[in-house]
């Protein structure tokens, strides 16, 4: 076993209780957009989704403005 400690991110996501901001790319070959996409559903409160382009280590460079905008637009709405 390369991993001894499950990491259950669903159920813990469940718990939370501030906004969240979510960037994830489809092209991401390692962890599948799904994936994030299964996490958001769980979030029970505000949040937001950002699709991105680039694969896994390179997302937020190949997304560079959307990355950054994203962001911005999401602490703004905070206040």
């Amino acid at each position: 076993i390369f991993f001894s400690n499950i990491f259950d991110s669903l159920s813990k996501i469940k718990k939370i209780d501030y906004p969240v901001l979510f960037l994830h790319s489809k092209d991401d070959e390692i962890v599948p957009f799904s994936q994030a996409k299964k996490l958001f559903d769980a979030v029970p409160g505000h949040k937001n989704i950002v699709q991105l382009k680039g694969e896994h280590n390179e997302a937020f460079l190949a997304s560079q403005q959307e990355f950054a905008s994203s962001i911005e637009e999401f602490i703004k709405d905070l206040k």
